[in-house]
């Protein structure tokens, strides 16, 4: 009786050190799996609301009023004299500086963003988006002209300016040899006559 109460005792011990392994290696799988939804629905998140940045960004891009309005901003020298004239290069790229509808204070659209669609400071970890904003401007073409190829610089105003636009993710937040998938970057661009953001007579460009 003795050797059969043993055994028994035995026996359930090693049933719950292997009931206690199974558990174990359950609890490991039910982790990873959790890491792995929480990683796909932040990448969910940072996709959408960078799309949605994406969208606002254009639409601010194409704005004439706040385009206008960044017109004599500092930084946005160059911008001014392609659609004033004063000195223009044809399909250069600069670094342009973007106001949204005037406010006072005056201050450019944000260009960081957290996966809330939230302003935010660049260095800060969770500061995930970034969107880099440049200008180029087209020269009038010579007319009348057998080839009417827009000069590589002109003094007058520009024929039109294009807004180019970059959302992708700050190089801040990327972790090297993380499983993230880095978010993939939207560019853009938008074109405005430079007519129609100096009407004449509205005393844009003085």
């Amino acid at each position: 009786m003795r050797r059969i109460l043993k055994s028994r005792r035995g026996n359930t011990i090693i049933e719950v050190m292997i009931a206690l392994g199974v558990l174990a290696v359950l609890g490991l799988i039910m982790t990873e799996v959790i890491r792995n939804v929480m990683k796909d629905l932040q990448q969910r998140q940072l996709t959408s609301t960078r799309d949605q940045v994406a969208l606002w960004v254009r639409q601010s891009a194409g704005s004439v009023r706040g385009l206008q309005n960044s017109l004599k901003q500092t930084g946005n020298e160059a911008f001014y004299t392609c659609v004033c004239g004063g000195g223009c290069n044809s399909a250069q790229l600069l670094k342009f500086t973007l106001y949204d509808l005037p406010t006072s204070p005056v201050t450019p659209i944000p260009t960081y963003y957290n996966a809330a669609g939230l302003p935010c400071d660049p260095n800060a970890s969770n500061c995930y988006i970034r969107v880099t904003i440049n200008f180029s401007a087209q020269c009038w073409p010579p007319i009348p002209s057998n080839t009417p190829v827009p000069p590589a610089s002109c003094v007058q105003a520009a024929e039109f300016v294009a807004v180019y636009y970059k959302i992708d993710q700050n190089p801040v937040t990327i972790v090297p040899n993380s499983q993230v998938i880095p978010l993939k970057p939207i560019t853009g661009s938008v074109f405005t006559q430079v007519a129609s953001l100096n009407p004449p007579g509205s005393g844009i460009c003085p």
